[in-house]
Order: C-alpha cells, then sequence, then structure tokens
C-alpha cells in the first residue's frame, strides 16, 4: 500500500483536498513519513498494532498511512462507541501504541504508549523528523489492519486483513470506476467498516 500511494504522490504530488482545507499528495506523503518515523521509535513496526482513535479530519488519512508505512498493523477505533468497547477492544488487541487527540485521552487507557497527534510536544517532535520515506516495505502477505465485529453476537472479534487484500480492493474499485484526471471520490463509510 505504502508504494501505491507514493506512486501517485509521483503521478499527481499537487493534487488533493479534504473538507478541512488543503493537503497536497505531497504535503500527506511528508507528514505520514515524518509519523511513520516517529511511531517506529515508539516500538511500531511489522505485524505490530496501532490503535487510531481520530476524528475525520486532516490526521486521519496521515495517521492510516504512517501505521503502514512504519510496516504497522493499524486498528480503528470509532470514537463515537462506548467506553466498554474501548476497553474490550483494547484489552484483546493489546496495541503497541494508540494514537489519537488529547480530547480522547482519557478514554484510551492502556498498557501500550499513548500519542496524542494534536499534543503540542507531539508536533515539536514531529516536525524535527526527516520526511522521506523511513524505509520499511510491507509484504502483501503482512497485515494491514485488523477491524473488530460488532460483538452483536457476543464479544467483538477481530478480523485481520492483509495488505493484499486491501491492495485488491482499491484495484477492483479503480477498475469498475475509473476516473478522469481530477476526478475526486468521498469516503462515507465509518472507518471502522469494511467493504
Amino acid at each position: 500500500m505504502p508504494e501505491l500511494f507514493e506512486a501517485q504522490v509521483r503521478r499527481t504530488p499537487g493534487a488533493c483536498s479534504h473538507a478541512e482545507g488543503v493537503l497536497t499528495y505531497r504535503e500527506l506523503d511528508a507528514r505520514a513519513n515524518r509519523l511513520a518515523r516517529h511511531l517506529t521509535a515508539l516500538g511500531a513496526g511489522p505485524e505490530q498494532i496501532v490503535a487510531v482513535a481520530l476524528p475525520r479530519g486532516l490526521d486521519l488519512p496521515v495517521a492510516l498511512l504512517a501505521i503502514l508505512k512504519a510496516g504497522a498493523v493499524y486498528l480503528p477505533l470509532d470514537l463515537a462507541h462506548p467506553d466498554a468497547r474501548f476497553r474490550a477492544v483494547l484489552a484483546d488487541a493489546d496495541p503497541e501504541v494508540v494514537l489519537t487527540h488529547t480530547v480522547a485521552l482519557p478514554r484510551l487507557a492502556h498498557r501500550g504508549t499513548t500519542v496524542a497527534a494534536d499534543d503540542p510536544a507531539t508536533l515539536r517532535t514531529l516536525s524535527a523528523l526527516p520526511d522521506d520515506p523511513p524505509g520499511h516495505r510491507p509484504d502483501p502477505t503482512t497485515l494491514a489492519y485488523v477491524i473488530y465485529t460488532s460483538g452483536s453476537t457476543g464479544t467483538p472479534k477481530g478480523v485481520a486483513m492483509p495488505h493484499r487484500g486491501l491492495a485488491n480492493l482499491l484495484a477492483w474499485h479503480r477498475d469498475r470506476f475509473p476516473g478522469r484526471p481530477g476526478t475526486r471520490v468521498g469516503q462515507f463509510t465509518a472507518l471502522g467498516f469494511d467493504f
């Protein structure tokens, strides 16, 4: 997945937008590279889970791409879910790092490291890091993300997806719904919903 994104950056470095404003592909890539380096320094890496509890916004795509660039596995946590679900999922997944905003910190207590993406100290740390790719290239068979089921039949259960599954889904979308240069696609599903 990181290689696919980096190829897009090379093709259209300036094209990207978000409801909150503009973040070019080049800027998104640079921010993700810095965060990937930071996450790696905190222990994230191949097959290590990094939970993401961020609201929709510019920090979310940066976080997801950074986790993949670090070779780690992202675990989406929906801030709208109740605390009991957070506790159950965090206890079961035991992530190496939880990435969130300062407002959600009290809800996300766990044994690993918690990073607030909007904390001034985190922002200073990130600004001092190099913005070139961290160098890790995940194998298509390694995990990209873990999604937890709703738990409607009992306890939520983790379902793991490798990079190749995510790459295949994106290839299918591209083939099924070909776009022209400048085409934009809205992301409307919850991060924890898996197609």
